[in-house]
C-alpha cells in the first residue's frame, strides 16, 4: 500500500512538474517575476511531494493524504492564475484592436 501512495506520489510529480514547464512557457508576458513565481512554486511542489514520498513509508496513510490534497490545490491555483492571466492578457489585446 505505502509502495502504491509512493509510486502515486511520483506520477503527480511528474504531471505537476510538466505543468509547472507549460506554465513557464506560456507566460512569458510580464518577465523575470512570473518566472521566479513559477521557479518558486515548482520548488514548493518539489519539497512537498519528497515529504509525502517521505511519509508514506513511514506514517500514516491519512498523513500522506493530506500532503497530497495541499500540493494538488497549489498547482491547481497556480494553474487557475496562469489561464486567468491568459484570458485577461487575451480580452484586454482583443480591447486595444
Amino acid at each position: 500500500m505505502a509502495t502504491i501512495m509512493t509510486s502515486m506520489t511520483w506520477m503527480l510529480l511528474m504531471m505537476m512538474t510538466m505543468t509547472m514547464m507549460v506554465v513557464i512557457h506560456d507566460g512569458g508576458g510580464s518577465g523575470d517575476d512570473d518566472a521566479t513565481q513559477t521557479l518558486m512554486m515548482l520548488l514548493a511542489v518539489l519539497v512537498a511531494s519528497t515529504i509525502a514520498a517521505l511519509m508514506a513509508r513511514m506514517m500514516a496513510m491519512a498523513a500522506v493524504l493530506v500532503v497530497v490534497v495541499v500540493v494538488v490545490v497549489v498547482v491547481m491555483v497556480v494553474v487557475v492564475m496562469a489561464t486567468l492571466k491568459q484570458l485577461t492578457a487575451a480580452f484586454v489585446l482583443d480591447r486595444i484592436h
